[in-house]
């Protein structure tokens, strides 16, 4: 633990200059207006994909295999998702919106989206994680993979005002750890509380409207709380989590999650110590 402690330090720091070396040179990239027409740094969220790169991939050279099996997993997950959804923050096409919408462009115009792309390769990085947890339970595999790439795409819905995304990536894993305590170890703890350590420094900056996360930070953190599901909850929660996931993608099909919050009284409360709104 100790060992991984360090190595985990000195890749959050290396993350950190990484991510500030690319606004220093692809500054016009890596900046854009936020919903108050401010302009500030975006994408943030490669920093944690930097940092879980470079931890995830010492780690397992340095640990015993009963613990850095879980690091396959938790870097195919960063990297797939974190990976795309850097390639839709940098290329994206906001004239089509929602998950429908890119497949529907997909289907009908043969026009393959950043958003279609994300949800193609999330799915197959999806699949890839599930797999390298439960090995030769297909069944499994396949729920968990779902709960992965659900988890990804419904952190970065909540993505629409300051702080809410992270907001929603610390509710979902706090969910996880609740009913997944009994399976909580020294490995799972070294898998997974420095990304949520890091999360926690950027959403004080994030809630502040300094800087966003962008697709990259919303979905790499969404699909690693996903697999943070798969791994400690048992199956009956997995498939309810799972369920209301569904529920969730479907609903937001048709429902604008900023306006439902405005005209809730309580959620609007709540909204407004998640981030700045003014």
């Amino acid at each position: 633990m100790l060992i991984g402690s360090i190595v985990w330090i000195f890749s959050i720091a290396f993350g950190i200059a990484a991510y500030c070396w690319l606004l220093k040179k692809y500054r016009p990239s890596f900046y854009t207006a936020n919903f108050k027409g401010t302009l500030i740094p975006c994408s943030a969220g490669v920093s944690v994909v930097f940092a879980c790169y470079i931890a995830y991939s010492a780690l397992q050279v340095g640990e015993p295999e009963r613990i850095s099996r879980l690091f396959a997993p938790a870097l195919t997950v960063v990297l797939g998702f974190g990976l795309l959804g850097l390639a839709d923050d940098l290329y994206g096409d906001r004239s089509v919106g929602g998950l429908r919408g890119h497949l529907m462009q997909l289907i009908r115009h043969r026009q393959l989206t950043t958003g279609a792309l994300k949800a193609i390769g999330g799915a197959l990085a999806a699949l890839l994680a599930g797999i390298l947890v439960y090995r030769t339970n297909l069944s499994n595999a396949l729920i968990g993979a779902a709960i992965i790439a659900l988890s990804a795409n419904a952190v970065n819905l909540t993505d629409t005002r300051p702080g809410r995304s992270l907001a929603a990536f610390f509710v979902i894993s706090l969910a996880a750890v609740i009913v997944g305590y009994h399976q909580i170890s020294p490995s799972i703890i070294l898998t997974f509380a420095p990304p949520l350590i890091t999360a926690f420094f950027l959403y004080l900056f994030d809630r502040s409207a300094l800087l966003m996360i962008g697709d990259v930070g919303a979905n790499a953190l969404g699909a690693l709380t996903g697999l943070l599901w798969i791994i400690i909850a048992p199956e009956f929660a997995q498939v309810v989590f799972l369920i209301f996931l569904i529920w969730f993608h479907w609903w937001t099909e048709s429902h604008s999650l900023s306006k439902v919050i405005e005209q809730t009284r309580w959620l609007k409360r709540i909204d407004r110590k998640i981030g700045v709104r003014g």
